[in-house]
């Protein structure tokens, strides 16, 4: 059997961590068990399991640190930001779509700030901790 390519393998490392945040769980593996491509599924699917592990925790911390949370317009540097949020305002928006932006910060959509703001493209909530070092350190 001739090795598969490791190029290959990257992209089925990749389309893994695609998986696992479409909430396929580890048994969906779509290649033959012992190859090298369920290896390198396995693989990715596991580094998204613990990235989105070591997510859940530090969300978790997140009361404990100072944090500030704005409605956003935009991603990355580019990002406007168009309303600060108190802690007790967060109860008003559904969290949809949760992901890191950077080591210091979580973005996530939310129906009810792009209802807020109808006119603005790309509107999410970012929760960004301020203190030293990122979030993710």
């Amino acid at each position: 059997m001739t090795p598969t390519p490791q190029s290959e393998l990257d992209t089925i490392r990749a389309m893994a961590r695609a998986d696992h945040a479409q909430r396929l769980t580890s048994a969906y593996n779509p290649y033959p068990s012992g190859t090298d491509k369920a290896a390198a599924w396995d693989a990715g699917w596991r580094e998204e399991n613990e990235a989105w592990h070591r997510l859940d925790e530090e969300i978790v911390k997140l009361p404990r640190f100072r944090v500030r949370v704005e409605i956003i317009s935009g991603a990355g540097p580019d990002a406007r930001p168009l309303a600060t949020l108190e802690r007790a305002d967060l109860a008003m928006f559904f969290v949809s779509q949760l992901r890191r932006d950077g080591d210091a910060a979580v973005i996530w959509d939310s129906p009810e700030a792009r209802a807020r703001f109808p006119d603005e493209a790309a509107v999410v909530i970012r929760a960004t901790h301020e203190g030293d070092g990122g979030m993710f350190d």
